[in-house]
């Protein structure tokens, strides 16, 4: 292996591991800061509550008791936001703050780039409604493009528009979250040999951390569709023979 492969290699491994370990460090720094906020506020009260409960000095029930105390107020919290998230007015106060920390000098660049990332990661474990990642040309001829197909149910969108189109996600970079929705023939699309997770790495890094070469050769999803046809014809033929 060249130099230059093990120096591009090197840079691969390094941002794959920068864009996991961002969410987790963030989230850990995070929480810490919140524990050690709620300690303080909590010892007071604690430290009456164990000397009503147990006359003397206990400092390892004085320590234990605390922390359990800051766990649980710490997750009540979290819980609390996620609550305000799903009504109304607690979305309008999270677009508040979210908007206040976007418009901070030096705070946006961190706070955007990692709500970016966690969204991202997020989306990836929800990303299970993906069935293919496809190129298609767009949004001219030889200008390609990566997306997921939603739905390849033809026979579907036949009797929706008239005509047998793929549904086809397309994402932005780097927050694969957004992005548009096309209805396209699926003799346009080329289905490419690559997870959907690896895909969302290509996408959320803007192509630095690229997949492994693919081991098959592209097809259109018209072919694979043709062939899974195909397929289920064959079966159904040595079913009833």
């Amino acid at each position: 292996m060249s130099d230059e492969k093990k120096t591009k290699r090197l840079r691969k491994l390094f941002f794959t591991g920068v864009i996991f370990i961002i969410p987790i460090g963030v989230s850990y720094w995070i929480l810490t800061l919140m524990l050690k906020k709620i300690e303080s506020w909590a010892r007071p009260f604690v430290d009456q509550l164990v000397s009503w409960a147990v006359p003397g000095e206990s400092p390892i029930l004085f320590d234990w008791l605390l922390t359990i105390v800051s766990i649980l107020f710490v997750f009540m919290f979290i819980v609390l936001v996620g609550a305000l998230a799903n009504f109304y007015i607690g979305k309008k106060l999270l677009q508040a703050v979210d908007s206040i920390m976007l418009r901070l000098p030096v705070v946006r660049g961190i706070y955007g780039g990692t709500k970016q990332i966690i969204e991202a990661f997020s989306f990836q474990q929800n990303a299970r409604a993906f069935k293919t990642v496809v190129m298609l040309e767009y949004p001219k001829k030889d200008c390609w493009v990566l997306g997921f197909v939603t739905s390849d149910d033809v026979g579907r969108t036949q009797g929706l528009f008239g005509h047998a189109y793929a549904a086809v996600f397309v994402p932005s970079t780097p927050n694969p979250t957004t992005g548009f929705l096309l209805y396209l023939e699926p003799k346009e699309l080329l289905i490419l040999d690559i997870s959907v997770e690896e895909a969302i790495k290509l996408i959320v890094s803007a192509g630095i951390v690229a997949p492994p070469r693919p081991r098959n050769r592209p097809k259109t999803l018209a072919d694979v569709l043709a062939e899974k046809a195909l397929q289920k014809s064959e079966i159904a033929q040595s079913d009833v023979g």
